[in-house]
This record gives C-alpha cells, sequence and structure tokens, in this order.
C-alpha cells in the first residue's frame, strides 16, 4: 500500500511528518462520495460521483461531469446530500473516520498510527473490525481510543471531519482519478517515484537531506 510503502519511505527520508522541506498533507477519504439527490423541481439528478472508471471523476458513464471536482453543487455534501457511498463498503468509510478524527486529535503525531492501521487486516465484513484494529494501534502509539472512538461517534465533530476531507480530496489539482492520488506542487506524482519528485520539486532555503543528493545535482 502507498501509505505504509512510499509515502512512508519518503517522509522518513526526509525526517518525518515535521520535516523542512515538504508540507505534506494526508486525506482519509479515498474515492468515497455521498450519493446525488433529485432536485424537487425539476427533478434533475445531481451527479457527485468522483470515481475514475468507475463512477466517473471528470466523467460518468463515458459523459462529462461539468461540475467535477471543486464546483460539485452543495448537493453533493450534507445536510443536502444523499448516503454516504464507500467503495469498499461500510468498513471501508468507518477506517477513514477512525484516521479522520487520529489525525485531528492527535495533529503532529498521527502518522504512526496511520502506519501501524493501514498494515492492519481490516476486514470488510465484520463491523468490529475497525475498532479492534483502531484499539490495537492505539495502544502501540499510547493514543487514547476511547477519546478517538467519541470523536468517530459524535455525529457533528465526524460529519465535519468527513466533509473536509472528501472537499480536500476533490479539490486536488489534478483532480483526483482514484487511490492513491498523490500530488506534488500541483502535479500528478508516480507513487513509486515520490521521493525522487518531492526532492527535485523544492526550491526553499533548507539544505536538502542526504536522501535527495542521488536525484538533484
Amino acid at each position: 500500500m502507498a501509505a505504509t510503502g512510499p509515502v512512508n519511505e519518503t517522509l522518513s527520508a526526509l525526517g518525518g511528518l515535521g520535516n523542512e522541506i515538504m508540507d505534506f498533507q494526508f486525506f482519509p477519504w479515498g474515492n468515497a462520495y455521498w450519493n446525488g439527490v433529485t432536485h424537487p423541481t425539476n427533478h434533475s439528478y445531481y451527479h457527485c460521483w468522483v470515481w475514475g472508471d468507475v463512477c466517473g471523476a471528470s466523467t460518468h458513464l463515458g459523459k462529462p461531469n461539468p461540475n467535477y471536482p471543486a464546483n460539485l453543487p452543495a448537493e453533493c455534501y450534507p445536510p443536502n446530500a444523499g448516503d454516504l457511498i464507500n467503495q469498499h463498503g461500510p468498513n471501508e468509510g468507518k477506517a477513514n473516520i477512525i484516521e479522520g478524527c487520529t489525525k485531528e486529535l492527535y495533529p503532529d503525531t498521527y502518522w504512526n498510527f496511520v502506519q501501524c492501521y493501514e498494515n492492519c487486516d481490516i476486514s470488510r465484513v465484520d463491523p468490529a473490525s475497525p475498532e479492534k484494529f483502531l484499539q490495537q494501534c492505539a495502544a502501540a502509539e499510547g493514543f487514547d481510543a476511547t477519546k478517538i472512538m467519541a470523536c468517530v461517534n459524535d455525529p457533528v465533530k465526524s460529519l465535519a471531519i468527513n466533509v473536509a476531507n472528501a472537499k480536500a480530496t476533490n479539490s486536488l489539482v489534478p483532480a483526483h482519478t482514484g487511490t492513491p492520488w498523490i500530488t506534488v506542487n500541483g502535479k500528478s506524482a508516480d507513487v513509486g517515484e515520490l521521493l525522487e519528485s518531492v526532492c527535485k520539486a523544492y526550491t526553499g532555503t533548507a539544505p536538502l537531506p542526504p536522501a535527495c543528493k542521488k536525484f538533484v545535482e
């Protein structure tokens, strides 16, 4: 997986989450979306899909979606939208909000939890699986699992986190068309060449770490 492979390797090579050369952002949302709703007056349907070839990002069934990505109408987000749809089912959605709440509660240290959690074999069908592995990874990182679950189960807080991650994902440039979707300075990046892309894109004054030397003259 990208988070536990190239992304983590890049962060480690650069000095971790708070390194000086990369402003790292992580949005645990994936290919989720809220189902569209039908306009009460003209009965037109709001297309809110953001999946690549499955349900369309810039296209849906081969037809352009002119509203994607940043200009999705209000009907594509709560409280106006329909049901939340996750590509791999409800457990994926539960895992996303667990990571989202962890990031919210532990903004400076959440990445170690993400590494642990993404390495877990979270079941797509056992409803207890996401929380089971939350308990395991929270214990490993010294995080308060009860506090995280309180966030997950708070309908106002968890919804706000999901909406923020959804809008951040839908505003990415280039437009998100699948997962993992990684960009560096507004350009799509090959996950296998992430470290090289970051090293070559950096133009600041902080010294480049040794890991960049093989990519930059």
